[in-house]
C-alpha cells in the first residue's frame, strides 16, 4: 500500500523515475510501463478533514508473469503482494494504527491466445474490527478483472487481541496470493 503523499510530484517525474517507482514492489520486473492516467485531489485542500488521495492508471507488458506447469499457467491475481510482517510469538505491546486507510487495486489480465480459464479464486469479503478486505474476480471474453480493496481502521488494542488481528491479515494475504489457472486448449 502506498501513501498518497509519496506521489505528489508524479506528473513531473522523468519517465525512468515513474517506471521505477510504479514497479517497486512488483513480484515481476516488467519490460515496459505506460502511465495512462493520474487523478488526485492534491490541490483541493479544504481544512483539517482533508485526506489526500491519488489514482494511478498504468499498464505493463511482461513475459514472466505466469508460472508454467505442464499445460497450465498459474497467474497471480495481484502483481503487488501484501507485505505484512506478523509476529510469531506472544505480543508484548499494544496494537496501534493511528490512521486508517484504503488501498484499491484493479488488475486486468488479458488471457493469451490458445488458453482458457480453468479456475478462478473464490470471492472474499472480510469485515472486522481491524478493517475490511474484499476480493472479486470477473471473467469476460479473454479478460479477467481482479479487484482488491483493503481498508484499515484506526485502533489501539491490547496485545491479547493480536491473534484476531493476525487472522485478519493472514486471510487478506491469502487472497492477495491466490492464482488464476489457465489451461492450454
Amino acid at each position: 500500500m502506498r501513501e498518497a503523499e509519496e506521489w505528489i510530484g508524479v506528473r513531473e517525474w522523468k519517465p525512468g523515475t515513474q517506471h521505477s517507482r510504479i514497479t517497486a514492489g512488483l513480484i515481476i520486473q516488467p519490460q515496459s510501463v505506460t502511465l495512462t492516467g493520474i487523478k488526485d485531489n492534491f490541490t483541493a485542500y479544504k481544512g483539517p478533514d482533508y485526506c489526500p488521495w491519488i489514482e494511478l492508471d498504468y499498464s505493463f507488458d511482461t513475459r514472466q508473469y505466469a508460472t508454467v506447469s505442464n499445460n497450465r499457467l498459474f497467474l497471480p491475481v495481484n502483481p503487488y503482494p501484501l507485505n505484512a510482517t506478523l509476529q510469531r510469538g506472544k505480543r508484548q505491546n499494544d496494537l496501534v494504527n493511528k490512521s486508517g486507510g484504503i488501498s484499491r487495486t484493479t488488475t486486468i489480465i488479458h488471457i493469451p491466445d490458445g488458453y482458457t480459464v480453468e479456475s478462478l479464486p473464490a470471492p472474499v469479503n472480510l469485515d472486522t474490527e481491524w478493517g475490511s478486505f474484499s476480493a472479486t474476480v470477473q471473467k469476460d471474453e479473454g479478460i479477467v478483472t481482479v479487484i482488491h480493496e483493503f481498508r484499515t481502521k484506526s485502533f489501539r488494542e491490547s496485545p491479547d487481541r493480536y491473534d484476531s488481528f493476525r487472522t485478519f491479515i493472514r486471510a487478506a494475504t491469502k487472497a492477495y496470493s491466490a492464482n488464476i489457472v489457465l489451461s492450454k486448449q
